[in-house]
């Protein structure tokens, strides 16, 4: 597979697992923070969507509701990288909220975010 094939592919597998995530959490704990100052499990999925619509905005908002390529020169294996690890970050903080009260996630979910046939099988 072509590197440039790769990176088209990895932002549609990390949505997959915010999405799978986001399906294994009970809706009772969508309310639920780790503590006071925090945000909530949805709201820390509700970052990682307004996140994206900002960069988009910021980078090209007459592009808001469609990708564009990206500038000559511009490095979107870095950027790529950077919205993936800040998503998967919020996903961690979602877990430890829903963990801290009392609901232990399955493993099916835990382990089933890097278990790509599942995620596809949302689709």
């Amino acid at each position: 597979m072509e590197s440039g094939s790769r990176l088209v592919e990895a932002w549609p597998v990390s949505n997959d697992v915010n999405l799978f995530l986001l399906e294994g959490i009970d809706d009772e704990y969508l309310e639920k923070r780790y503590s006071s100052r925090t945000r909530t499990v949805a709201g820390e999925f509700t970052h990682m969507q307004n996140v994206r619509l900002r960069w988009l905005g910021n980078a090209a908002p007459e592009l808001i509701g469609d990708i564009g390529a990206f500038p000559k020169n511009a490095q979107p294996s870095s950027f790529l990288s950077y919205l993936i690890v800040h998503e998967a970050h919020h996903r961690g903080l979602a877990m430890v909220s829903v963990r801290i009260f009392g609901r232990k996630l399955p493993q099916e979910i835990l382990y089933g975010q890097w278990d790509r046939e599942k995620k596809r099988s949302l689709r």
